[in-house]
Formats: C-alpha cells, sequence, structure tokens
C-alpha cells in the first residue's frame, strides 16, 4: 500500500514538473524570434543597402548647398507628408516654425 502511494505521489511530481516546463517555453507569440543568422544576415544585408544607396547619390560639402526657405519648405513637405497627414496641419504649421501649435494660446 505505501509502494503504491510513493509510485503515484512521484507520477504527479512528474506529470506536474513536465506541465511546468512546457507552460515556461511555451511562446504564443504570433512571430518567432529571428535566430542569430537570420539578425546577422538582415544587419549586413540592410547595411549593404544603405551603403549602396549612399553610392548612388551624389552628395556634396554642407557649404556648398545653397540655402533657401522654399527649398527648405519643399525638402520638409516632402520628407513629412504622412506626418503631416497624421499630425494635422494645426500641429504641423507650429512645427515647422519650430514651436508648439498651442504655445501662442495660453
Amino acid at each position: 500500500m505505501a509502494k503504491r502511494k510513493t509510485i503515484l505521489i512521484a507520477l504527479v511530481a512528474v506529470i506536474v514538473i513536465s506541465l511546468g516546463y512546457v507552460a515556461w517555453t511555451l511562446d504564443l507569440g504570433a512571430l518567432q524570434r529571428p535566430s542569430k543568422a537570420e539578425t546577422f544576415l538582415a544587419t549586413r544585408a540592410k547595411h549593404w543597402l544603405v551603403a549602396r544607396a549612399v553610392s548612388r547619390e551624389k552628395l556634396t560639402e554642407p557649404s556648398a548647398v545653397s540655402f533657401s526657405e522654399a527649398r527648405g519648405r519643399s525638402l520638409f513637405m516632402a520628407c513629412c507628408s504622412m506626418c503631416l497627414d497624421q499630425l494635422g496641419l494645426a500641429q504641423a504649421e507650429g512645427s515647422a516654425q519650430g514651436t508648439l501649435a498651442n504655445a501662442g494660446g495660453t
């Protein structure tokens, strides 16, 4: 009788430990974490693509670039159009001038 009870307790302990291990290691996330090899390859590809894009651009010295308000405004509008759509025109105008949109109201 005591032997059966000991075996039953040991079996329950093994089952509980096994279930605990499975619950601890189970990942219910929709995306799997990338392996070290995938991360390495993605980083190398990103660096290569950025280097290729930079080599295609004809970069000039900052002092040689002519600065104008019209050019700056066109670059701002071209580069920030998605953010401007999300933020709204009032906030964007305040940000474009370097001030907060609601700073003048208080």
